[in-house]
């Protein structure tokens, strides 16, 4: 068994996910190049010692709907030997698959991360048969993600307090990586620049604001979502709603990734002076 080192991170600037943001017309193949591009050019970066990159993307429909990572590999420059995986879940999904990769033995450099185009992608484009067919709700006991985020709590006795404190704590941590040498601005074929700084707004770092939030899923769970849920969990009188807006991730475009690797020994002869060395948790 191997230790897995994150050894570079960076993302792209993050667009307001909505028609008419400056990533709207910025297609996922682009949002991936421009990523994969940045980083082989801070890291001096010998792409085809790469086994594999990992890309999570949660719809991945119309320009989503191939291997768009593989095709963003190519249009990056990158060596036609690094074998590239999209994957229908988070972002953090693919970065744990490249760590279990090289843990395991099976890959020495992987890169790994999460893109999403949510201007681009309407919700329930990928089908989402839960919302249009009964049977698929009433029969495996279907519940949507806000519903099980609200069940959780009241099963762990996480309070709206302690959740408003993570989201602030959240929101801060962003808004400092944003300022940071984190960022790969985003630029169009001609080389100009589309995107160098985050766009989307409404989040608020006022705790007073977040306390008068209202509850983001209990309309949906009156619906009949709570009832399949309390079925599950008898011992439960009523499910608390205590997620809110200010919970959730704002919808937004861009991407993010992770260079990991096996051992320092695999580092760039010309590793920048700013890499850190961090075990993942």
């Amino acid at each position: 068994m191997s230790d897995v080192i994150i050894y570079e991170a960076l993302r792209t600037p993050l667009g307001a996910g909505k028609r008419g943001g400056a990533l709207y017309e910025v297609k996922s193949i682009d949002l991936i190049a421009s990523g994969l591009l940045a980083l082989r050019q801070r890291l001096s970066l010998d792409t085809a010692l790469v086994d594999q990159v990992y890309m999570g993307c949660m719809a991945p429909v119309d320009d989503r709907g191939y291997n768009v990572v593989r095709t963003g590999l190519l249009l990056a420059g990158w060596h036609a030997r690094t074998g590239a995986m999209q994957i229908s879940a988070p972002g953090l999904e693919a970065v744990a698959q490249a760590a279990a990769q090289i843990h395991a033995g099976w890959a020495s450099l992987a890169v790994a991360g999460g893109l999403d185009s949510t201007a681009r992608a309407h919700l329930a484009e990928d089908g989402h048969p839960q919302w249009s067919d009964p049977y698929m709700v009433t029969n495996p006991n279907f519940i949507p993600s806000g519903i099980a985020a609200d069940l959780l709590a009241t099963l762990h006795g996480i309070s709206r307090d302690e959740l408003d404190a993570y989201a602030l704590s959240s929101h801060q941590r962003a808004a400092r990586l944003a300022e940071g040498r984190y960022l790969a601005p985003i630029f169009d074929r001609n080389g100009m620049t589309i995107l160098a700084e985050d766009e989307y707004g409404g989040i608020t770092f006022d705790s007073e604001k977040l306390a008068i939030e209202p509850p983001a899923f209990a309309a949906l769970g009156a619906l009949g979502y709570d009832e399949i849920a309390l079925r599950q969990f008898p011992h439960i009188e009523r499910i608390a709603h205590v997620h809110t807006a200010a919970h959730v991730a704002p919808r937004a475009d861009g991407a993010a990734f992770y260079w990991e690797i096996k051992n320092k020994g695999l580092l760039p002869d010309c590793a920048p002076e700013h890499a850190s060395y961090r075990q993942p948790p």
